[in-house]
């Protein structure tokens, strides 16, 4: 919800829109969604939001995000307070993006770039003498990857469940058996290794409760609505160049993709 305390609503009198505020050329519309934002669905392909509506969502986002910020940085303070901070390992994630009006769309909910990316921020302090001495080691081209700030950002791909088997490497407990994840712990000591993963994938059901459907019509999503109530899938795959997605009608008696049933593909160069 977008709640939050008006001194960081404060902190954006204005915001800029959107940089590609309409829906892609000859994509899908099965791919659309609207809704989810906790305004409603008062936008769609053939019709965006007004400037007015759209700038208070992007205000209220970026105030949420400032404010997520600061507490966030209250937890990391009372951490050193307590002086545990040399040994504490600090994970930030999100679990999805938000469109704010890209490509139409402002909620999440898609197998867009802006909905799958997320933010990922893994601090283990004993690893900082490894990083110094990458510094010292680089080329000039790895050097250029290297913010002011002295971070290394790491060019290789990571799903979200990678996050778990790193905690449990980085805290030194036994790896449980069968994991789909995969720790990060080569990389953070490795960052210009991009031998973690050469591509990261997602997907997100679409749900049509009445009526006929096909790669032309917007349907809402699922929510919490069980398996068999699943109208079509969408799967996407992200290398180091495209993004691909592909929509399948859905079984839902079998819980699974129809293979006659391909509705419509996406690529695109990013």
């Amino acid at each position: 919800p977008w709640n939050v305390a008006q001194r960081f609503v404060d902190m954006y009198p204005k915001v800029e829109p959107p940089t590609h505020p309409k829906w892609a050329v000859g994509a899908p519309p099965c791919a659309f969604i609207c809704g989810g934002d906790g305004v409603g669905c008062d936008f769609g392909i053939e019709k965006q939001r007004t400037d007015e509506w759209g700038g208070l969502c992007r205000r209220m986002y970026y105030a949420c995000v400032s404010a997520t910020d600061h507490y966030v940085g209250t937890v990391l303070n009372e951490v050193n307070r307590l002086n545990l901070d040399s040994r504490t390992v600090v994970a930030i994630f999100g679990d999805h993006g938000w469109h704010l009006g890209e490509g139409g769309l402002w909620a999440k909910y898609t197998n867009f770039e802006a909905a799958t990316r997320v933010p990922l921020i893994i601090k283990a302090p004993w690893l900082a003498g490894n990083h110094q001495r990458h510094l010292r080691q680089m080329s000039k081209t790895e050097a250029d990857k290297v913010s002011s700030d002295g971070i290394t950002r790491a060019d290789t791909f990571v799903e979200l469940v990678d996050v778990y088997p790193t905690l449990v490497d980085l805290a030194g407990l036994p790896m449980p058996p069968s994991l789909e994840g995969r720790s990060l712990l080569h990389t953070m000591k490795n960052p210009y290794d991009r031998g973690h993963r050469a591509l990261a994938s997602s997907q997100f059901a679409h749900c049509c409760p009445w009526g006929t459907f096909d790669a032309h019509r917007e349907c809402g999503a699922c929510e919490k609505l069980p398996n068999d109530r699943i109208t079509y899938m969408g799967y996407a795959v992200r290398n180091a160049q495209y993004r691909f997605v592909a929509w399948y009608r859905w079984n839902g008696e079998e819980a699974a993709p129809m293979c006659d049933g391909l509705m419509a593909v996406e690529l695109y160069r990013h």
